[in-house]
């Protein structure tokens, strides 16, 4: 398991391949639970907030995704 499916599947609870739409909804639905302004953790929130952006360029409408996918699978 890479670092990148490890991220979507402990804080997201997602699997790979997972679209931008699919990830930012999840984002949204788990930063109305942990946002600090919303009574959540802020360590939690931030943690949340860095997963998201490191996961964003992996998502399968994306490009680095699609890169890596053809690297992996020799296409």
């Amino acid at each position: 398991m890479s670092y990148t499916d490890d991220l979507l599947l402990r804080i997201f609870s997602l699997k790979f391949p997972v679209s931008r739409a699919a990830l930012e909804l999840k984002f949204r639905e788990l930063a109305k639970i942990y946002h600090p302004d919303l009574g959540g953790s802020a360590d939690k929130f931030k943690e949340l907030k860095s997963a998201y952006n490191e996961l964003i360029p992996f998502t399968s409408d994306d490009t680095k995704y699609q890169e890596t996918d053809r690297a992996t699978n020799g296409r």
